[in-house]
């Protein structure tokens, strides 16, 4: 599936850089396709499309190819993160335990309060944290406080 993956993206890619580097010289080989007109009519398409000026649409696509390709390369070194984290987790260690030393105390407290809460107070808790960490919308996180403060006075 990896592989499939890797053969979907790079393949475009390739094609569209080699389309790009030989339209973008004039290297047409006596076809329209690879003509310098029909690299700037394309761009000017697009950018009247997107709303841009043509001459921006390649930084465009040059950041929009290294997401994606960040994203793809993120997916396949986690897939296979058993070849090569043996090798770096020496090295890896100690800068972790730098990031995470100032948060310790408070993972504590959130462990230790949780520790002794039923499980509904827990999941109260739980998805308060992620509510407020990881959504727009802060009412979410408000509703789990107060449902865990609900449940905390009612097992009292």
């Amino acid at each position: 599936m990896i592989r499939a993956l890797l053969l979907l993206w790079a393949l475009p890619i390739l094609l569209f850089g080699v389309w790009y580097g030989l339209s973008a010289n004039d290297i047409n080989f006596g076809t329209l396709m690879f003509s310098r007109e029909l690299h700037d009519y394309i761009f000017t398409i697009y950018g009247n499309l997107l709303g841009i000026e043509p001459e921006a649409m390649p930084s465009f696509l040059l950041k929009a190819i290294i997401t994606d390709s960040a994203i793809v390369l993120s997916f396949v070194a986690w897939r296979k993160r058993s070849v090569w984290w043996p090798s770096v987790s020496p090295y890896a260690r100690p800068v972790f335990q730098k990031i995470y030393a100032p948060f310790q105390p408070f993972f504590a407290r959130i462990s230790r309060s949780l520790s002794s809460s039923p499980w509904s107070m827990k999941l109260a808790a739980t998805w308060s944290i992620f509510a407020a960490l990881f959504r727009r919308d802060k009412s979410a996180s408000s509703i789990a406080r107060s449902a865990a403060t609900v449940e905390s006075r009612s097992s009292q």
